[in-house]
């Protein structure tokens, strides 16, 4: 899956109040850990050194 945003906070935990453990760019790339069809999915950052947090599954789309 790929980022569809211009900048996307990556959570400890699956809500707007969590700390932010990185941010993403529009066309980075993450694999999603979790259900992708749920409002918050679990992904790993794999252009980040392989951080893991939590984003909104609206601002992933499939990577081409």
């Amino acid at each position: 899956m790929k980022v569809n945003a211009s900048s996307l906070n990556v959570r400890s935990e699956a809500n707007t109040t969590s700390s932010v453990v990185t941010s993403l760019a529009n066309g980075d790339t993450v694999e999603v850990l979790g259900d992708a069809s749920q409002e918050w999915v679990q992904i790993r950052c794999t252009s980040k050194n392989n951080e893991e947090g939590y984003v909104k599954s609206e601002y992933l789309v499939a990577a081409e």
